[in-house]
Parts: C-alpha cells; structure tokens; sequence
C-alpha cells in the first residue's frame, strides 16, 4: 500500500521519468532538455579534464 504519494513518486521513479521541472516558477528542463545549462559545452569541458587525468596517470607509470 501508498502511505505517501509524495514519498512514492520521488523513490520509485527514475531519472528518465522526468520530462519538465520548475522551481520557483522558472522551466529549468522542458522535454528532457536542460534549460538553464549548455550541455554540450559541458561535456566539451569534461573531456578536456578527463584527457588531462589520463594524461597524468599515463605519466605516473
């Protein structure tokens, strides 16, 4: 049995479930897409630092 819808819907759903978030009244994602974040130049920056890491492990051996 559901004690608590609330509790319900945020422990038994995942990440994919989510389509569009507000908080504080402004869209942050809309259709699965981040909003507020450019996503690519993220990830442009984390392999920058994900060659740099491997460059330095590489380095240690």
């Amino acid at each position: 049995p559901i004690y608590n819808v609330y509790s319900h819907l945020v422990y038994a759903t995942k990440a994919s479930d989510v389509e569009t978030v507000i908080i504080d009244g402004k869209i942050i994602m809309m259709n699965g897409r981040l909003l507020t974040l450019n996503e690519n130049a993220i990830k442009r920056e984390a392999n920058l630092y994900k060659q740099k890491i491997i460059k330095s492990l590489s380095s240690q051996q």
